[in-house]
């Protein structure tokens, strides 16, 4: 495990070594205060999605912002221990957890902290209940509902009944409501079509609600995991609370749709070779900024734009308009297009406040596959 070398309160970012994931409080609290205070009066309560930087000071910094349903979301049982072990005490795992190994560990976790976990499966229930009534426990079972990929998930009609009632059946297991994952969206997905996706996503969810309660079936919880619109997704009718992490320190990828928000997380990378004119080499290569998802954005300097990156490089291209002349040496900001894959590859993220170091926050729950 990488630690940070010890720099003094009051350090100037500058004299970080690369490649360094960087945040700037300032901003990042900006978008707490926006986020948080919206939330505090909205019908609807924030969980934050922590696997987004799976970073147990900046969880309890967003559960201590207010507005929430004091609890947090994560994507892998390890992460919810990580997380567990740091102090939080209410965790929904958004994800199915399946294996006989991980729902031992699901069932001894749920013995120290309050679990929520995600179904869409009857053979799902069936393997949960039993591991609950094996360790005397009951688990909360959320019925999730599909996406529009129907990777997973249940109709909104007949199948998410039909789930609710087979949980209530089970006596090791509580119908605890409905969840829907994030509308599936990359570089390519236009604006106009995610929102379109995200209200359909949001009328299903009402409708499930409907269905459940004329059966009879008492829903407690409304979840959905809308990052796109929070704000709508917490004043639709009947959704209790809306899993979104991303907010808080903002990547490329979600700034165009948030402009009431800040980029508070950033790469620091230095030029490494200017091997011809309009060429730049800098050592933040896939292993530091990520590139699943698509290309960071240089935001120190206009005229660069990021071309491609291998392991340990990225590669700028130049224009005539990118001054001062970059050179060998200098030290350039770039904005991660996908903070989720980026923060994961950190031990460590260095926080900063007007270009001076404050602390440092450990990425602890990286690499928490399983």
């Amino acid at each position: 495990m990488e630690r940070p070398i010890f720099k003094p309160l009051g350090t100037p970012t500058d004299e970080l070594d690369t490649p360094s994931l960087v945040v700037e409080l300032d901003a990042l609290e900006h978008n707490l205060n926006t986020v948080h205070t919206f939330f505090q009066q909205a019908p609807a309560k924030l969980r934050p999605m922590v696997s987004t930087h799976c970073c147990p000071t900046l969880a309890h910094k967003q559960l201590a912002a207010g507005g929430t349903v004091d609890g947090i979301a994560v994507m892998t049982l390890g992460q919810a221990e990580v997380f567990a072990a740091y102090g939080c005490r209410d965790i929904t795992i958004a994800n199915s957890v399946v294996t006989s190994a991980k729902l031992r560990r699901l069932c001894a976790l749920a013995r120290q902290v309050d679990i929520t976990v995600v179904a869409d499966h009857p053979t799902q229930l069936q393997r949960m209940a039993q591991a609950a009534q094996d360790q005397t426990i009951s688990l909360r079972v959320l019925v999730q509902l599909y996406a529009d990929d129907r990777q997973s998930g249940n109709t909104p009609g007949a199948e998410a009944v039909a789930m609710a009632q087979a949980i209530q059946q089970l006596p090791s297991l509580t119908f605890a409501g409905i969840s829907a994952a994030p509308v599936p969206m990359d570089a390519s997905s236009a604006r106009a079509d995610v929102e379109s996706m995200a209200r359909q996503q949001l009328q299903q969810l009402a409708e499930a609600r409907v269905a459940l309660e004329s059966a009879g079936i008492g829903v407690q919880v409304v979840s959905v995991g809308e990052t796109t619109l929070y704000e709508e997704a917490a004043r639709t009718d009947g959704v209790t609370e809306v899993m979104a992490g991303m907010y808080a320190l903002l990547d490329a990828h979600y700034a165009p749709y948030w402009p009431q928000l800040q980029p508070a997380a950033h790469v620091l990378t230095t030029v490494t070779s200017r091997p011809e004119p309009g060429l730049a080499i800098t050592d933040a290569g896939q292993k530091a900024v990520g590139i699943d998802l698509g290309l960071p954005q240089v935001t120190s300097q206009s005229g660069i734009e990021t071309t491609g990156l291998s392991a340990e490089h990225c590669r700028l291209r130049l224009d005539a308009s990118a001054q001062p002349a970059v050179s060998t040496g200098q030290k350039l900001w770039l904005r991660p297009w996908d903070l989720g894959t980026c923060t994961n590859l950190y031990d460590f993220m260095w926080v900063v406040r007007q270009g001076k170091i404050e602390t440092s926050w450990p990425v602890a729950a990286r690499g928490q596959y399983r």
